[in-house]
């Protein structure tokens, strides 16, 4: 038995006769399977070659670089370069992984309803109340319109960038933050005392709305004797101390909008300095530039690479900022730019479709209302504890609305959200009762009438 365990075949003699004749089985067996092993070596080569061969192919295939470059041009440099440079070397572990990068983005181009690029372009359709039951015609191409955008976070750092120049400060809007109070010199944070400030500092913070620069509000502070402001840097010195202090942002901020570059750029004429307004505006147009030659290039991968390429470099020339953030996150807004897409085609949906999906997204819509609503219960259940829980160790009913927030978002925001989670959890179990499918059961079609 110890010989078997360490995979080495013991001596017949002596042996009884079952035992024997097992081992010989044992010999039949092991000559067999190491021939069925040759076998699957042999089958598992072929088909790594053929996989090579298919992604190989893949690559070839403009579109498919092109696509690649405009989601994760770094990917496409690391991981997927080599491969196109020598198509048929050696599958060593690390051409394997670059393979494997390759079928993930083809795999998610075919399965995966992303609205994203060329690849992805919107599509609309119209309802109609007379006519066929779907009509479609499409254009000449796959595209009617393809514009390429800034990121917000992409302007937001070239504007931060501006703003840190002590030179540019001036021009820029001051705003409080959201979670704080003022009330004459009383100032309220969450979870603290209030806070009395001297009659200068709450001067300058209260006149922090967003809406006046820096040099707007020194000027009108200026004008109260009774504050005793006599210099502008005096009001710039005391907004630098409520920045470091975290009540204000003092930036040339930016809403979030399909074209932040234009806000930007009107931000940035209101600049009285001539000189600091041109070379701010240049370098803003210079970003500009550098987008418009990334969609001239569309269509190209060749060109659309090195676009995107001179885009990052006068990205981080001017901000000194990486061009990408969040890596590995699965959202959208990691890069500089993003294009957006239609698709070329006319659809109409007819009267006889909408009638049949009537039933079925009756149903749909039903289900979306109860879990809603169930969902709100749970979480107004949640916030009512909140609440209650607040107000005995304060004493009080009042209740600050910021300290409140700030003890309420961990439980609403969580990652893994406990209350959403209890109602898809009920969820699920209204539909199981209605289904009332049998345990083990597969899957089937169940009609709406049932």
């Amino acid at each position: 038995m110890r010989l078997l365990k360490e995979g080495k075949e013991p001596r017949a003699e002596g042996l009884p006769e079952a035992a024997r004749a097992a081992l010989e089985k044992m010999r039949d067996e092991g000559s067999r399977l190491g021939s069925l092993r040759d076998d699957f070596g042999r089958s598992f080569g072929r088909a790594a070659e053929e996989t090579s061969v298919e992604i190989n192919r893949t690559l070839e295939d403009p579109r498919f670089r092109e696509a690649v470059i405009w989601q994760n041009r770094r990917a496409f440099h690391t991981g997927m370069e080599s491969l196109l440079r020598n198509p048929s070397g050696a599958r060593t572990f690390k051409r394997r992984q670059n393979e494997e990068l390759v079928a993930s983005y083809l795999q998610r181009y075919c399965v995966k309803n992303d609205t994203i690029g060329f690849f992805g372009p919107v599509g609309w359709a119209r309802l109609a109340s007379s006519g066929e039951p779907l009509k479609v015609e499409t254009g000449g191409g796959l595209l009617a319109a393809r514009n390429v955008y800034f990121e917000g976070w992409c302007i937001d750092a070239l504007a931060d960038k501006l703003a840190s120049r002590p030179e540019m400060r001036p021009w820029a809007a001051p705003r409080r933050v959201p979670y704080l109070r003022l009330e004459g010199n009383a100032l309220h944070l969450p979870r603290s005392r209030p806070l009395m400030l001297p009659p200068k500092y709450a001067a300058v913070l209260a006149a922090c709305e967003g809406r006046l620069s820096a040099s707007e509000i020194a000027a009108g502070l200026k004008r109260t004797p009774s504050l005793g402001v006599r210099a502008e840097a005096e009001v710039y010195k005391i907004l630098t101390e409520l920045v470091g202090k975290g009540l204000i942002s003092w930036t040339f901020e930016i809403p979030l909008e399909p074209c932040p570059e234009g806000t930007l750029r009107r931000r940035l004429e209101l600049v009285a300095d001539e000189s600091l307004r041109a070379g701010a505006l240049a370098q803003l147009a210079e970003l500009e530039e550098a987008r418009r030659a990334v969609a001239r290039a569309a269509g190209d991968a060749g060109r659309l690479d090195e676009a995107v390429g001179r885009l990052e470099e006068t990205f981080t020339r001017l901000t000194a900022s990486a061009t990408t953030r969040d890596a590995g996150k699965t959202y959208a807004g990691r890069t500089l730019i993003y294009e957006d897409c239609v698709r070329d085609a006319r659809v109409e949906v007819g009267p006889e479709i909408i009638e049949a999906l009537g039933g079925p997204l009756s149903l749909l819509l039903t289900g979306a209302r109860w879990l809603t609503f169930k969902a709100a219960e749970l979480c107004l259940q949640t916030l009512r504890g909140i609440y209650d829980e607040m107000a005995r160790e304060m004493g009080s009913p009042v209740i600050d609305a910021a300290s409140f927030w700030m003890r309420a978002q961990p439980l609403l925001f969580a990652e893994e959200n406990s209350l959403l989670r209890t109602a898809e959890s009920l969820f699920q179990e209204r539909w199981a009762g209605i289904l009332d499918l049998p345990p083990g059961a597969a899957a089937s079609p169940t009609s709406v009438s049932n």
